[in-house]
């Protein structure tokens, strides 16, 4: 595993799902000050704490995508209402 390119590649996927740093480290049960040292000296990171972060991102896009399907199954049986009713 390549610490340094697994801790840009979960910062960078951390940016995309708009997670914050607190809100990463809280889903991870992690100390801030850990995902800093991290992000700071890759090499040094623990690779269960690289896997909990990896999981906590992971987990999260999950959720949006779960969202987004939700919202299309509504957005699908609101049509489906408004064409019964015409």
């Amino acid at each position: 595993m390549d610490k340094v390119a697994e801790v840009e590649r979960i910062n960078r996927e951390r940016k995309e799902v708009r997670l914050s740093h607190k809100k990463l480290c809280e889903r991870a049960s992690i100390d801030v000050v850990t995902w800093w040292r991290a992000r700071k000296a890759p090499g040094s990171a623990f690779v269960e704490t690289i896997e909990a972060l990896d999981a906590a991102v992971k987990a999260k896009r999950a959720e949006l995508v779960e969202e987004a399907r939700a919202a299309k199954r509504l957005k699908r049986a609101e049509m489906a209402a408004a064409e019964t009713v015409l």
